[in-house]
């Protein structure tokens, strides 16, 4: 049964578009930060950063890399799938086995703000290299 996430967040890098071999589909990988802060009660601010890779296809494919760049906010609903690649297991940083998820995208839309004008009122402009693992 394949589940549905809706996410907000930031673009960690600018779109990488490419085409199919054969029938030439467009497809356009992003990955999207999203932050989560919040106050213990001894009064200590925590903050948690969660990566999604998304997958656009067709025209939504060339409209992301037209007009998407890296840290403009997003909004997006899909499909959540497990991203194997057919490689070895990944590992996280404690050694432990990690799943490797990716979101193949049925809708989006413009979020107001980010660094393409305006001011932002989602995550920070953050890129995949601060990632710990």
């Amino acid at each position: 049964m394949p589940y549905t996430l809706t996410i907000t967040g930031n673009l960690g890098r600018d779109p990488e578009l490419r085409y199919t071999p054969g029938n030439a589909t467009p497809v356009c990988n992003v990955s999207v930060a999203t932050n989560r802060q919040w106050t213990s009660e001894d009064g200590t601010v925590n903050k948690e950063t969660t990566w999604f890779k998304l997958v656009f296809w067709g025209k939504k494919a060339e409209t992301i890399n037209q007009y998407f760049r890296k840290g403009m906010p997003i909004w997006v609903r899909g499909r959540l799938e497990v991203d194997d690649n057919g490689g070895p297991q990944v590992y996280d940083w404690e050694g432990k086995p990690r799943a490797d998820f990716k979101v193949n995208v049925l809708e989006w839309s413009f979020v107001s703000g980010g660094n393409g004008g305006g001011e932002s009122h989602s995550q920070p402009n953050m890129d995949e290299d601060d990632i710990p693992f």
